[in-house]
C-alpha cells in the first residue's frame, strides 16, 4: 500500500512525499576543492521567482574566490530539491559554484560549520578601509594596516619578544 502512495504522490507531483534532497556527504576539504567560492556571510535579502531562490549575502569571511563585500547566489527554491533555505538575517557557511549553491555542496548554517572553520583557519575580510582588494592573512600581517592592525597575528611575535626582554632586563637590573 505504501508503494502505491509514493507512486501516486510522484504522479501527482507532491514533492513532500515523492522527492527529498539526497546528497553524498563531502568532507570540508572535498567541498573546498569542488567549489569556486567559499565564504561565510549573512543574508541581506532573499526572493523567490519560479523555482529559484535568489539571496544576497554580506560576506564576513572568505577563504576562496570572493573579491567583494556582497555576493548574490541562486539556489533551488525548495529544500526537497536541495535548495538552501536562505532567510534574511541568517548566517551561512557557503560553498558555491558559478553563481549558485545547494545543500549538496556542503553549504550549511554557520553555527554548524565549526569543522569547516577548523579545516581552513582564519578567512579574510573582503574589504579594506583603503579600498584595496582582499588580502591574505600573510599580507595583512606584513603591512599591519587597516583592519589587520586590530587582529592578533600568529606569525608576528615582535611585541611578545619585546615584553620578554623588558621583563628579563628588569630582573637583572632592579
Amino acid at each position: 500500500m505504501r508503494t502505491c502512495l509514493v507512486a501516486l504522490a510522484a504522479i501527482l507531483g507532491l514533492p513532500a512525499l515523492a522527492a527529498a534532497c539526497s546528497c553524498n556527504e563531502m568532507t570540508p576539504q572535498e567541498a573546498f576543492a569542488n567549489a569556486e567560492a567559499v565564504f561565510e556571510g549573512r543574508v541581506v535579502t532573499t526572493s523567490v521567482n519560479g523555482g529559484v531562490r535568489t539571496a544576497r549575502l554580506r560576506v564576513t569571511q572568505a577563504w576562496k574566490g570572493v573579491q567583494t563585500e556582497e555576493v548574490t547566489l541562486t539556489t533551488p527554491a525548495e529544500e526537497s530539491l536541495c535548495g538552501v533555505p536562505f532567510v534574511e538575517g541568517s548566517h551561512w557557511f557557503v560553498y558555491a559554484g558559478g553563481s549558485g549553491t545547494d545543500l549538496c555542496q556542503r553549504t550549511r548554517v554557520a553555527d554548524d560549520a565549526s569543522e569547516d572553520r577548523a579545516s581552513f583557519g582564519a578567512g579574510v575580510t573582503p574589504v579594506d578601509p583603503n579600498g584595496d582588494a582582499p588580502r591574505t592573512p600573510e599580507d595583512r600581517n606584513a603591512s599591519r594596516g587597516g583592519c589587520a592592525s586590530c587582529s592578533a597575528s600568529a606569525t608576528n611575535h615582535d611585541g611578545l619578544i619585546l615584553a620578554l626582554l623588558l621583563v628579563s632586563f628588569r630582573r637583572r637590573y632592579p
